[in-house]
């Protein structure tokens, strides 16, 4: 079994810490791997600012991976990212994750998108994140919801979003100011809710009344699931983006990205 906290270890050169096991065998309180005697431990220390108990298991002891993983400067580079087993994509920007959901690494990797920086408990939602081993089913972590994402319908997504925005602009329905066939897309729905996040707007609705290829897209897009809705938010936006490929990182303490 693969887990994101050994993935993110070895992307980044984290030599695992701690001293081995010397009792018997239990889990890691942190990432449920199992640890037999002998594997590279540590006692769980958290800092005050820790929050999520309910997720901890009850051994008292970490594997070395989650140790090493889990220090500060280390986290940083885990927030928004791609964790893969070269290194770490950083996905802050919307070019990045544009790139990614059309043109993913190969897999296994984990996928991470922590909206809320400024919490530093947030920091730890790498480690409880599952491990993605097939590229047309990715799970991401956004905000410690976890979400299943086909990827292949993010895809067909895009194609038919972007029929409907350029039969707009060919009808000039409201001068072809619409940028996306959906009201709104919130790319945090656990912290900003919306109703209208995901429907359909009132442009796309008309189309869709006019034009046969554009019923079908609609029909198609009210399908969506509430992943594939946050894919696609760094999409179909005022000012799209073009895909662009993050450098790698295989160093903690290389400087991410700024959004």
């Amino acid at each position: 079994m693969l887990y994101a906290s050994e993935m993110a270890a070895k992307a980044l050169h984290v030599a695992p810490e701690g001293s081995p096991h010397a009792t018997d065998a239990c889990r890691c309180a942190m990432c449920a791997r199992k640890i037999r005697r002998g594997d590279i431990v540590s006692p769980l220390d958290l800092p005050k600012s820790f929050t999520d108990f309910k997720f901890l298991g009850s051994s008292g002891v970490v594997c070395g991976y989650c140790k090493a993983t889990t220090a500060q400067h280390v986290m940083r580079a885990l927030q928004r990212c791609v964790i893969t087993q070269d290194g770490v994509f950083n996905l802050n920007k919307d070019e990045a994750r544009v790139w990614f959901w059309l043109t993913p690494p190969k897999p296994p990797y984990v996928v991470v998108l922590n909206q809320a920086p400024s919490m530093m408990a947030t920091f730890h939602y790498f480690w409880r994140t599952p491990v993605t081993i097939d590229a047309d089913l990715v799970q991401i972590n956004v905000d410690d919801v976890i979400y299943q994402v086909r990827r292949p319908r993010v895809v067909q997504a895009i194609e038919y979003g972007n029929l409907i925005v350029q039969a707009a602009q060919s009808l000039q329905v409201k001068k072809g100011a619409i940028k996306s066939p959906f009201q709104v897309l919130i790319r945090d729905p656990s912290l900003s809710p919306s109703d209208n996040s995901g429907r359909i707007n009132a442009v796309a609705l008309s189309l869709a009344e006019q034009d046969p290829r554009c019923k079908q897209a609609v029909d198609f897009l009210s399908t969506l699931r509430p992943g594939e809705l946050i894919a696609l938010s760094g999409i179909f936006k005022q000012k799209p983006v073009a895909p662009v490929e993050p450098a790698l990182i295989t160093n903690p303490k290389v400087q991410t990205e700024k959004e």
